[in-house]
């Protein structure tokens, strides 16, 4: 094999290489900002969804038992300068990968309302069914840690989805972070 045949390919591909980097840098410049926008404007929208009010506030805390200084900020809803309640974004591990649950609390320390934003690694028609509203009210009034029952769920539980234990576990984990 002459040095002519080695070098055009690796030459070929390289130039290749190149120019498809370029083109998915260029693509990423015009397309990041309108994302950023994008989730920005479906967060306030789900914001004001769970607990309406004058403007939402950020704010952080330091989160306690953990190993190393981690903080989780957090959304302060004011309503006539004074605060309603508080918003939280948590995560848990699910079935499929992790699942995102926006959660309202009050100021007295009860869950307002519940919506989960991410749930798209979960298994579509068990775990996924947790993205429907009747699911989430479960979680309305409950003020202390939320536990997952099959059946007759006492006042601090609530009742899986059928087939989707493990989802429905990361549900409440993060619900329960956010409280």
């Amino acid at each position: 094999m002459s040095k002519k045949e080695l070098i055009i390919p690796a030459f070929s591909l390289f130039i290749i290489c190149l120019l498809t980097a370029a083109a998915l840098s260029v693509t990423n410049y015009f397309t990041e900002p309108k994302i950023e926008r994008r989730t920005a404007e479906d967060l306030q929208t789900a914001l004001s969804r769970l607990l309406p009010a004058d403007n939402y506030d950020l704010a952080s805390i330091g989160i306690t038992g953990s190993d190393e200084a981690a903080m989780s900020v957090y959304y302060k809803a004011m309503h006539g300068g004074e605060p309603i309640g508080y918003l939280f974004t948590t995560s848990s591990k699910g079935y499929g990968g992790d699942v995102t649950v926006l959660t309202a609390v009050s100021t007295e320390g009860k869950i307002i309302a519940i919506e989960v934003l991410e749930l798209s690694g979960e298994t579509p028609g068990l775990g996924q069914n947790w993205s429907k509203k009747e699911n989430w009210e479960q979680f309305a009034g409950k003020s202390i840690e939320i536990g997952v029952a099959k059946n007759n769920p006492k006042d601090h539980e609530i009742v899986a989805v059928t087939g989707a234990t493990i989802t429905s576990k990361a549900v409440t984990e993060a619900v329960n972070t956010a409280l």
